[in-house]
């Protein structure tokens, strides 16, 4: 519905919070959607796509990285204890980020479909 946010789900702390790319994306989106064409929206809209290749993309290194682990019985294609949690900390990143991206393609889509219900919201807030 437009009045709910479809955003809210990956709400961060934006500028108070950590500065990273999570906090930007949503940041700048906050920002700008609300000034945002039906076209803008519609390009917005399509990081779902994105999204889903990013998705694609991970998913093909975790695979490859398990069929490593897989063929090497003592595990030592990470040289170093340090190097697990890297790799770990950095899928998660990158979940997130994927995360981030569909919320603004909902987002922007609900925007779109409910373009001038979002306008007279966005009116409000700039009000108060």
């Amino acid at each position: 519905m437009a009045n709910e946010d479809s955003t809210a789900e990956v709400q961060t702390s934006g500028i108070k919070g950590v500065c990273d790319t999570t906090n930007i994306m949503m940041e700048l989106w906050d920002r700008a959607a609300p000034t945002l064409t039906k076209e803008e929206l519609k390009w917005f809209s399509g990081a779902d796509d994105l999204a889903d290749c990013a998705t694609i993309s991970l998913q093909k290194t975790v695979i490859g990285i398990g069929c490593l682990v897989n063929e090497d019985e003592s595990g030592g294609n990470f040289q170093s204890i340090e190097e697990v949690p890297d790799l770990l900390f950095h899928i998660a990143h990158s979940l997130d980020q994927i995360r981030t991206l569909y919320g603004i393609a909902r987002n922007a889509d609900s925007r779109l479909k409910h373009f001038e219900e979002y306008r007279g919201l966005d009116e409000i807030k700039s009000v108060k």
